[in-house]
């Protein structure tokens, strides 16, 4: 699933009428606050529901398998999304 079908699906399942627009905006308000939360805070706990958070790569060596050449790998930061065991 998408985004576009996301908000197709949460259009369609709203008791009372809701536009493409107006379930957009519901999407954007509920992903914001957990993006601004994890540029804060690095993590966003939902409980019963998931984690969210940010964890960083040190800058390290890597190598190709194929051609066997090594190559600087720089840091970075990666989003992890873990879910919890309630929601299982």
């Amino acid at each position: 699933m998408n985004k576009f079908e996301l908000i197709d699906e949460i259009s369609s399942v709203c008791y009372y009428e809701c536009s493409k627009a107006c379930a957009e905006l519901a999407l954007e308000v509920i992903l914001n606050p957990i993006m601004k939360g994890l540029k804060r805070d690095g993590r966003v706990l939902l409980i019963g529901f998931s984690r969210f958070s940010v964890s960083e790569s040190t800058r390290h060596i890597g190598v190709n398998p194929k051609t066997k050449t090594s190559k600087k790998i720089t840091a970075s930061r990666t989003f992890k999304f873990n879910v919890d065991s309630e929601f299982k």
